[in-house]
């Protein structure tokens, strides 16, 4: 089942929105893991499993999956913090 969570973007001091980095720990080395967000594919990593984004504001669906078919689903309300 999906989980929430509230992220809080600032925005960068030019006026720009920040951006907001996910990690993700593997049990298994060299595992490949596939990034989704709101059904658009964002890539995959090997390794080290970050991936940087700037989500617009409101609420979004994080998916990754490895090579054996784990997922994870994560229910993303994106806030923007005006300096």
């Amino acid at each position: 089942s999906a989980e929430s969570s509230v992220i809080f973007i600032p925005y960068q001091l030019d006026g720009s929105p920040g951006e907001v980095i996910f990690r993700v720990a593997h049990r298994h080395e060299n595992s490949t893991i596939h990034w989704h967000l709101n059904q658009h594919y964002l890539g995959k990593t090997t390794d080290f499993h970050e991936m940087a984004l700037r989500p617009r504001e409101g609420w979004h669906k994080l998916i990754i999956s490895d090579s054996k078919g784990n997922t994870l689903e994560k229910e993303i309300r994106v806030i923007m913090r005006r300096p």
